[in-house]
């Protein structure tokens, strides 16, 4: 009986583990994800204002 409850406690633990890491790398995943989307669209808009050039940087120093 006891090496039943082990097993069953061992299994429910691995399943929780599962899942929180599961939650934790889709979050991650999810963030990373609409970082480069929102990445992407500014790189676009500057190039859309620009007439598909990037335009020179600014010398800041001078």
């Amino acid at each position: 009986m006891i090496k039943r409850l082990r097993i069953k406690f061992i299994v429910l633990s691995m399943f929780s583990l599962m899942l929180v890491l599961t939650v934790i790398m889709g979050t991650v995943s999810a963030l990373n994800y609409w970082n480069i989307v929102s990445r992407a669209d500014v790189t676009l808009a500057i190039l859309r204002d620009n007439n598909g050039r990037f335009p020179k940087p600014d010398n800041f120093g001078e």
